[in-house]
């Protein structure tokens, strides 16, 4: 098949029809770029982004809820009254679990996570970033979490997670507790677990992470400072999770989700 050449430079030359009686045009000379009247008008957008930047106008940062992100500020707090993508409408981000038969939704509670019996091994999950902040090295985490059932559900924090590394306190319906550690390919081991078999949902659960030592406090009672790995230093997301703590179960586990708190310490 022959070429179509109707966009061929040198044959749209040749097709070119004489004009008679005219001189042919002489090529338009270049012209040197007033440079005042460019730098002017690149003024002048400047100081109207700024006036629209200042009134709130437009922001400088974007965000998937929909409103700004404060100036980067690694000593700011966070709250969310409901988290989650598309329950929380301040300047986070809330990446979606992408899990399949795992389920999230916005209530009047709080956040809603759901993991269906198919979805063994996995974990129901949403996972918090601050676009322009980064993570303080020391921090504490709070949340309510409420509904959680049946029996073996939990709701869970991850903290220091870096890719598929990170820690994670579970509270369970039936007061068990546990803290797991899941390693560079994502393999979980449990670092410690006890039973709050005194207290009720919801828990009102307050996480501190200071250096190589996480302490934890459900509705008042304080567990036993616990060690993490040192080389766990690093938070790229915090993770609201729900899952059993067992690795059979032939029912939905679910969690509800309130009043998140991150603060960054010295």
């Amino acid at each position: 098949m022959g070429r179509d050449n109707r966009y061929d430079s040198e044959w749209l030359e040749t097709q070119r029809i004489p004009q008679i009686g005219k001189e042919p045009r002489e090529p338009r000379k270049h012209r040197e770029p007033n440079w005042y009247i460019i730098l002017s008008a690149l003024a002048s957008i400047a100081a109207v982004i700024g006036l629209f930047v200042s009134l709130g106008i437009i922001h400088p940062f974007g965000s998937t809820n929909g409103n700004a992100t404060p100036t980067p500020n690694s000593s700011a707090s966070y709250t969310a009254p409901t988290p989650g993508y598309g329950c929380d409408h301040g300047g986070g981000q809330w990446g979606k679990t992408k899990i399949p038969n795992t389920l999230w939704k916005c209530s009047d509670k709080g956040l809603v996570l759901t993991q269906q019996p198919s979805a063994s091994n996995t974990e129901a999950e949403v996972t918090f970033h601050w676009p322009g902040h980064t993570f303080a090295s020391n921090y504490s985490i709070g949340v309510t979490m409420s509904n959680i059932s049946p029996a073996i559900a939990c709701g869970g924090i991850g903290f220091r997670g870096l890719d598929l590394k990170d820690y994670e306190f579970d509270m369970c319906a039936d007061g068990t507790w546990q803290l797991t550690k899941a390693d560079d390919i994502g393999e979980v081991s449990i670092s410690q677990q006890g039973t709050l078999s005194d207290i009720q949902q919801p828990y009102l659960v307050k996480l501190t992470v200071i250096l190589s030592t996480v302490s934890v406090n459900v509705n008042g009672h304080s567990l036993p400072d616990m060690s993490i790995d040192t080389s766990y230093s690093v938070t790229h997301g915090l993770n609201l999770d729900c899952d059993p703590y067992t690795t059979t179960f032939s029912q939905p586990n679910t969690a509800t989700f309130s009043d998140f708190v991150y603060k960054p310490l010295p």
